[in-house]
């Protein structure tokens, strides 16, 4: 049985189909709808069609020449080599879908690519085989160029001025430069030769934007339309520069690094005075709490621990004028103090021993006179006992020396604390208020 079909093609992406029929049919399609939601296209064929029951048929929908296509050479980072290709512009009116094709020059086959789907004035470049007589080389490298922009930044990373900020954030411009290395070793002019570079993030293009071809526009990579000239090297660079930014607290800065920011126009003089202010008095703040914890960490002050914390002291106060006299004054009074207690300590050590020699030769005298309680005659028992009363007046007066050392020693040390306790008193104070300050 015969019948007259009308055909309506819902074309997927994916589909392969053979169009070797399509370029021996006549016929013209007519596009009737096209939808952007589910690419569905109704074509009428011209005339009618005959199909034999339990046959099939391809159906040749339409032939129309292409009239936009060139040979030329690609380079993708996404392959080893660059590859001989067509730039194929859409000229008809409707989609074309994706499928493979096969590439023939003067009727030879020269290789086969895959066509993706293309809607009407669509561009794309189709690879059909390796370009063996273009070599594709490169090399990267990237320097960051001086700080052009500061901002001041709160705590919470927030948007400050100078004088309540904790952190400078320094901008700069990182700069990214790669070479390509492009060799012709053909005898041909390449007039067509494509460049892909991948973008980087956050990056701009900043040299060679006249070589772009802007006929085709990607999100994912810069394409270039560069010339090869026979048995020639081109090198093309490929500019591009990103912001970047590195965050520093202002109490980690120094006075040069201010005075570069200044000398390059990036910090006005204005918030360099408060900037240097504030690292003088976090600074100062760290200095008076270090001299506070080295006295702190002193349960008893002894000359050789003290004379460091002398040294430190004259230079808060000749040097960098953060410590004022008075209490200059009072830690150069601890110094005799300790000196003091050191001698009375000592000398309390020396009648110790010395008691605890008494007490041994007594305990001799004991033994002795014990022994001459059976043999006649006082002259040996009457030296011992005058030996033992000499000791116990030695004795004696040790101890009394002893009390005085031990009620002088208890006075120094009593003065000591006072003074110590000054000192530590004024340090938390200025502390303190550096802390409020900034």
């Amino acid at each position: 049985k015969e019948s007259t079909l009308h055909l309506v093609l819902r074309l997927r992406e994916g589909d392969t189909r053979d169009l070797s029929s399509y370029q021996r049919g006549q016929e013209t399609a007519n596009l009737i709808s096209d939808s952007d939601s589910n690419d569905l296209s109704t074509l009428t064929v011209s005339r009618p069609i005959t199909v034999q029951r339990s046959n099939s048929a391809i159906v040749p929908m339409f032939t129309q020449k292409l009239v936009s296509c060139s040979r030329c050479v690609h380079y993708s980072p996404t392959r080893a080599t660059s590859m001989s290709a067509l730039r194929i512009v859409n000229t008809t009116n409707i989609i074309l879908q994706q499928g493979e094709m096969a590439v023939y020059e003067n009727e030879k086959y020269v290789g086969e690519g895959m066509f993706y789907r293309s809607r009407p004035l669509h561009i794309q470049l189709v690879s059909f085989a390796a370009e063996t007589g273009v070599n594709v080389s490169k090399d990267c490298s990237e320097i960051s160029l001086p700080v052009h922009r500061v901002e001041f930044k709160s705590g919470d990373s927030v948007k400050s001025d100078a004088k309540k900020a904790q952190f400078l954030e320094s901008v700069m411009i990182v700069r990214t430069t790669t070479v390509y290395t492009i060799e012709n070793r053909t005898d041909r002019k390449i007039g067509q030769f494509y460049l892909d570079h991948n973008f980087r993030p956050q990056s701009s293009l900043v040299k060679n934007q006249d070589k772009l071809d802007t006929s085709e526009l990607s999100s994912v990579f810069y394409r270039f339309l560069l010339t090869l000239n026979p048995k020639s090297s081109l090198s093309f660079e490929v500019v591009e520069e990103r912001e970047e930014s590195t965050s520093s607290h202002i109490s980690g800065l120094s006075h040069k690094q201010i005075k570069k920011l200044v000398e390059t126009k990036v910090l006005s003089v204005e918030d360099s005075n408060t900037l240097i202010a504030k690292i003088d008095r976090n600074q100062r703040k760290q200095e008076l709490t270090s001299l506070r914890q080295s006295i702190l960490s002193l349960p008893k002050p002894i000359p050789d621990q003290w004379k460091p914390i002398l040294q430190k002291t004259h230079e808060l106060v000749e040097e960098k004028k953060w410590l004022s006299e008075k209490i200059e004054k009072n830690i150069i009074s601890v110094f005799p103090l300790t000196q003091d207690i050191a001698k009375i300590t000592n000398q309390i050590s020396e009648e110790e021993k010395f008691v605890r020699e008494l007490f041994k030769n007594q305990e001799r005298l004991r033994e002795n006179l014990k022994a001459l309680e059976k043999i006649t005659g006082d002259t040996l028992k009457d030296r011992y006992l005058n030996e033992m009363l000499a000791e116990e007046d030695k004795l004696h007066k040790s101890r009394k020396k002893t009390d005085s050392s031990q009620e002088n020693l208890e006075k120094v040390s009593q003065d000591l604390q006072k003074i110590l306790q000054k000192i530590i008193s004024d340090l938390n104070e200025i502390v303190l208020s550096l802390t409020e300050e900034n």
